[in-house]
């Protein structure tokens, strides 16, 4: 293996912290993420390292600025370099999540306003771009002790169904209860699907199987999943969460990085 893929597998491991809030009350709102845009944000997060303690025990201020270049995300996301549109999508992406804001429910009844991003800056003929993360979001993504979700970046890397990755991050902030009964009304909510697939056949065939089997194949996590009716109507899903052994999570890292090669 060359230096450099070596060094983009290496950045494919960091860690994506999220506070769960964040994960399991934002969707609610009308806020969306296509497939890049998830990507391209989660790859930031994953940039973000806790602020270092020096000589003297003193922290030091957050760093809210990160800067990446645009050919080394497509490559460790699996997407072709070579493609003249990579440029204008990923600036699209980029506009697109910093235009999201979104309102966050916090347990004492107040509601704050977040921003992904206070700025994004293109570096023109060095194909790098400088992204600011936004002041008031940044405490929810690093320095977490409780109530929050943690895992590898390549882990959603190879999902090509945004519905994917939001039941996999939802479902990963409750792994710890190893099962959860979410209403139909509560995932669709989640899910961002408006008045989409009204049918559970569609639902089930459009959304929920298509994101349960690329959870299984390429994530840490096994998932299962059984309808519960109220009369003749399915009104909730309950889910049955494990963890992957270590063999099994080996062999999901194995394929999942032949998918992205």
């Amino acid at each position: 293996m060359s230096e450099e893929s070596e060094k983009i597998t290496d950045l494919r491991s960091y860690k994506v912290v999220k506070d769960n809030q964040i994960i399991q009350n934002v969707r609610k709102e009308k806020y969306t993420l296509s497939v890049l845009e998830q990507k391209a944000l989660l790859y930031i997060i994953s940039m973000i390292k806790p602020p270092k303690e020096d000589s003297n025990g003193v922290i030091e201020a957050p760093v809210y600025e990160y800067e990446f270049e645009i050919a080394k995300f497509c490559k460790i996301c699996g997407i072709n370099n070579r493609s003249g549109k990579n440029y204008e999508n990923i600036r699209t992406a980029l506009k697109n999540i910093s235009d999201s804001s979104f309102w966050l429910r916090s347990g004492d009844g107040r509601q704050m306003l977040f921003r992904w991003f206070s700025s994004a800056t293109i570096i023109e003929g060095e194909g790098k771009i400088t992204i600011e993360i936004s002041p008031n979001v940044m405490p929810y993504l690093f320095n977490l002790s409780d109530n929050f979700t943690t895992y590898e970046l390549y882990y959603v890397l190879a999902l090509s169904s945004t519905h994917s990755i939001t039941l996999y991050e939802l479902l990963k902030s409750y792994s710890f209860k190893r099962n959860i009964t979410l209403t139909l009304e509560e995932l669709r909510d989640n899910m961002m699907l408006g008045n989409k697939y009204p049918l559970f056949k569609d639902f089930r065939r459009y959304v929920l199987d298509v994101a349960v089997k690329e959870i299984n194949a390429y994530t840490d996590i096994n998932v299962y999943w059984n309808p519960i009716k109220t009369g003749r109507s399915v009104t909730a899903i309950e889910f049955n969460i494990e963890m992957k052994n270590s063999m099994d999570r080996a062999v999901t890292r194995t394929k999942v990085l032949e998918e992205l090669s």
